[in-house]
């Protein structure tokens, strides 16, 4: 399913919308590639939006402050999905990510260019990966919780981690940099078997016990 540049892949994302939307792969995957916005689900309370095992989702827009793919609202549910944007993800409002890749990439310029979840009950697990530059390029903040492996690398002086806000993170936690109080509070716990549980595609074999 693929729109050009301009174009947006919405799934209940409008103010009005009502009812269930579910994605089950069968024989293969489903592909949601946006040209531009990609937004999972409303901040309103009529809307239900599963994605199972075997969905990709994909926005681009290297420029200004377009590209977001915003996943949101407590009744959203992931499993087992990529999740990539090549300039900025925010996962909110209680949305449930489980077991998938999420990962944003270097845009070409440092606006709006992160990944970032938040708010209490927002739950992720699997593989969280940014190398945008805006500072604080990766956020966990506002009691949001992640499981797994959580990295982020941005240059010498472009791209830093936040972390607090009553965040979990439980796994491993991997940053460049930290800057001002950005660290904590938090509870921050490492746990390998974690980790190995929610590897992403090819880091099989790669991660072990020292």
């Amino acid at each position: 399913i693929v729109c050009s540049n301009a174009g947006q892949v919405l799934l209940h994302s409008e103010t009005g919308d009502s009812g269930l939307f579910t994605a089950t792969p069968s024989g293969g995957n489903i592909y949601f590639l946006s040209g531009d916005d990609m937004i999972v689900n409303s901040n309103q309370n009529d809307t239900d939006v599963t994605l199972n095992s075997g969905c990709f989702l994909y926005s681009r827009n290297p420029s200004g402050s377009a590209g977001l793919l915003r996943i949101r609202n407590e009744d959203t549910t992931i499993d087992k999905a990529v999740i990539i944007a090549e300039r900025r993800l925010i996962v909110e409002n209680g949305a449930d990510i489980t077991d998938s890749t999420l990962y944003v990439d270097y845009a070409g310029t440092d606006t709006y260019n992160f990944l970032h979840i938040t708010d209490t009950g927002t739950t992720v697990s699997g593989a969280v990966i940014s190398r945008g530059r805006t500072t604080q390029s990766l956020q966990v903040n506002s009691n949001a919780a992640v499981t797994g492996l959580v990295y982020q690398y941005g240059s010498a002086d472009k791209g830093s981690a936040e972390v607090n806000g009553k965040s979990t993170i439980t796994g491993c936690l991997l940053a460049r940099q930290f800057t001002s109080s950005a660290l904590g509070p938090a509870t921050i716990t490492y746990d390998l078997s974690a980790v190995l549980a929610n590897l992403p595609p090819g880091f099989s074999g790669a991660i072990a016990e020292s």
